[in-house]
């Protein structure tokens, strides 16, 4: 059901009392206006958000997209334009010289970016998601899989949590 990438290269530490391996990792995340999750890539935690970004908009274009600061690239921007028809909408930086997008624009985005660092929490706080114990990579995705699932319900209204 989802589209699901992950890249082959986790960052990988071992700590060196204990002979356990743990995986560093980011999840990008794409949503639509109810919450729903519709693509996600997760990717090293060393990676920029920039280099996971196509990855994550070919799994599924949508004309206009949000991101936060993380994915701000002039050359991303007109990549994906070219490529996907997509418009990729990002805040500015404090610092920036760019001219900044109408107030009425910058309200409707924090608006949006607020859903979607609620939709973020409940991932963490009711669905544990950074909590997954997995042996394996497969067994990370399984279970990344099935709380998404799990999320997917929860918001289509088909349980309660």
């Amino acid at each position: 059901m989802f589209a699901s990438h992950v890249l082959n290269v986790l960052k990988e530490w071992r700590t060196e009392a204990i002979e356990t391996y743990f995986y560093g990792f980011k999840a990008h995340i794409q949503v639509t206006n109810k919450g729903l999750i519709t693509s996600y890539v997760i990717s090293p935690s060393s990676y920029h958000d920039i280099e996971v970004t196509e990855d994550l908009i070919a799994q599924n274009p949508h004309p206009v997209t949000l991101g936060d600061k993380g994915y701000i690239s002039q050359t991303l921007k007109q990549k994906l334009q070219e490529t996907y028809s997509v418009s990729l909408w990002t805040p500015l930086r404090s610092n920036s010289k760019q001219p900044g997008l109408p107030k009425v624009i910058q309200i409707w985005m924090r608006q949006k970016r607020k859903r979607i660092e609620t939709i973020f929490s409940v991932l963490v706080e009711q669905f544990l998601i950074t909590s997954i114990r997995a042996n394996s990579l497969t067994g990370f995705e399984t279970s990344l899989e099935a709380i998404l699932m799990a999320h997917t319900l929860w918001i289509t209204g088909a349980v309660e949590l």
